[in-house]
């Protein structure tokens, strides 16, 4: 992480420490902070250490204002306290204490005391953490609902068992959350809010970065600042920087929470829009200018990705925008020749580049389909067919390899496979009183075929993926292709429909296009089927045919 190295610096004001001390200035042990703040009109100061001695250089914001410390590690501020927290962007190489697993980098203030001056100190430690690795979980929506917490808490198991081959690999690990931690509409019903979420994670063994998503503001507020309260009082700050080895992180709340109809023991309708708001824009430009080194790689951690889930026009991929300024955020991180954005919200998964620098990966939900399809099924799978878990990213230096972990399965469980000869969801079947119902969820699947044609779903799969298929040897063409999860629609769907019919579908079985068709030959050969990553991993199947078709099946 390289940045400009200023002896101090208010980027508002752009106020060097010089024109007050001079050059390089050594101050006194006793001097009193408070009383220079007075009378150059700061209302926040503190010192960021290490150790007892001051590290120099390191960002500091109240979220509007940014300031860089001296090399006495002194920083001020001139803060209208607004927001009412100051946070240290913690530097590269350097950690901070923790509460539970959260990281404590960041000091509530008195907003009511917008003229008077508080100091907050920081202290930070040593760690060597060039080499790290990101577990990027998306969309926990913990509410003491569907046996969640019992589900959670094996999903935990398997981050953890995580953590734990990292760090036996030699990685410094960390956790980003990328919001919807809780679920709004049952804060109060279930008296299960963002502070009660926040304390089940703490099972998290790694340091763990809190993100607030569109599920984790107040039901019984209006308006984003009102709601966003709860969550800043239990996680801390909405946005924020931090740096990790050469990497820097950002994380940003781009969906505004407008909740109409929301007052005091009233859920409101709950309504948002994905956008980041002008004051967060503008603070993200200034944190961003301190950075020289266009080739510093960016990590920008949020709920809502830049684009929508993609389409598959003409065999390529073709998305828009779901994030309103996202042509915007585009442009504020176009000098930088190494972004990854990471996001969740969807509850699928895709990794879209649209600009030669900035991929934008979309992480499937830790509880799934809202933790229903483990409740209904006995399995955990997304709306997309992709099963419940994580993405993890590996740096070392400026250099990032990722790969998804699904939660109770290997690292190798990168696809599944569906025999379309076996593939059935007979209406009559699966839902016998909702026959036209479970007709319009069974989609292509609700007449019986023996053409044999194969499906995979290649969940992480981006442009970069090689699907191979052969038969006896024999190479098939592989199309990819845009349809329906199978698994999913019986492991939900088939299942509601036949307990209520449509009315209790909430989250039904989505079009995703990380499909691939093939034509086989024959009904009953062995297949081959061959995977490689971008980074040059493979994964295999040898698929016996028939396959059985079952909520169980991989």
């Amino acid at each position: 992480m390289e940045k400009g190295l200023f002896t101090f610096l208010v980027l508002t004001l752009m106020v060097p420490l010089g024109d007050y001390f001079g050059e390089d200035t050594i101050l006194p042990s006793n001097f009193d902070w408070r009383e220079q703040a007075l009378t150059t009109n700061y209302t926040v100061t503190g010192k960021v250490s290490c150790n007892g001695e001051g590290v120099v250089g390191v960002e500091v914001s109240d979220g509007v204002e940014i300031a860089v410390t001296d090399s006495n590690g002194v920083y001020r501020l001139n803060s209208k306290k607004e927001l009412g927290y100051v946070f240290v962007s913690i530097p590269s190489g350097y950690e901070v204490s923790l509460d539970g697993n959260s990281p404590l980098f960041f000091k509530y203030l008195d907003s009511k005391k917008d003229k008077s001056v508080e100091e907050a100190d920081f202290e930070l430690n040593k760690v060597d953490n060039e080499k790290h690795a990101v577990l990027a979980m998306a969309d926990f929506h913990l509410a003491a609902q569907n046996d969640d917490i019992k589900q959670f808490r094996k999903v935990a198991d398997d981050i953890n068992s995580s953590i734990s081959d990292l760090k036996r690999q030699g990685y410094k690990v960390y956790g980003i959350s990328l919001g919807d931690e809780s679920w709004d509409i049952y804060w109060y019903s279930n008296h299960f809010t963002i502070r009660e979420a926040k304390e089940q994670m703490k099972i998290i063994k790694a340091p763990v970065f809190h993100n607030m998503g569109n599920h984790d503001g107040n039901p019984y507020k209006q308006g984003d600042r009102a709601s966003s309260q709860k969550f800043i009082d239990a996680c801390g700050p909405k946005y924020y920087s931090f740096n990790l080895g050469k990497v820097h992180y950002v994380v940003l709340d781009n969906t505004e929470y407008i909740n109409e109809n929301g007052r005091e023991g009233h859920v409101g309708k709950i309504n948002f829009r994905e956008s980041i708001e002008s004051q967060q824009m503008n603070w993200l430009k200034k944190d961003l200018a301190l950075i020289d080194n266009s080739h510093t790689p960016i990590v920008i951690a949020m709920h809502s990705p830049i684009y929508k889930h993609p389409n598959l026009k003409n065999g390529k991929e073709t998305c828009d925008y779901l994030l309103k300024n996202g042509g915007e955020l585009e442009e504020v991180l176009r000098r930088f020749d190494n972004v990854q954005v990471l996001s969740g919200h969807l509850h699928k998964a895709h990794h879209l580049q649209q600009t030669a620098h900035i991929i934008d990966h979309n992480t499937p939900a830790i509880c799934g389909t809202w933790w229903w399809t483990d409740k209904l099924a006995g399995n955990s799978v997304c709306q997309d067919g992709s099963p419940s878990g994580y993405g993890v990213y590996l740096w070392q230096g400026n250099q990032v390899k990722w790969y998804y972990k699904s939660a109770a399965h290997s690292r190798s469980y990168q696809f599944r496979s569906y025999d379309l000869n076996t593939t059935w969801i007979a209406p009559k079947s699966y839902a016998p009183k909702f026959i036209k119902d479970m007709t319009q969820y069974a989609h292509n699947y609700a007449t019986r075929r023996n053409d044999n044609k194969v499906l995979i779903n290649v969940w992480n799969y981006d442009p970069e993926w090689i699907v191979e298929v052969s038969e006896n040897g024999k190479k098939l063409d592989v199309t990819q292709v845009q349809t329906y999860d199978p698994l999913h629609i019986i492991s939900y769907d088939a299942i509601r429909v036949r307990r209520g019919g449509a009315r209790l579908v909430d989250f039904p079985t989505v079009p995703t296009s990380h499909m691939f068709m093939v034509q086989a030959n024959h009904p009953n050969t062995t297949l081959l089927i061959r995977v490689t990553d971008r980074f040059g991993n493979i994964y295999q199947e040898k698929m016996m045919r028939p396959k059985a078709f079952h909520t169980m099946m991989k």
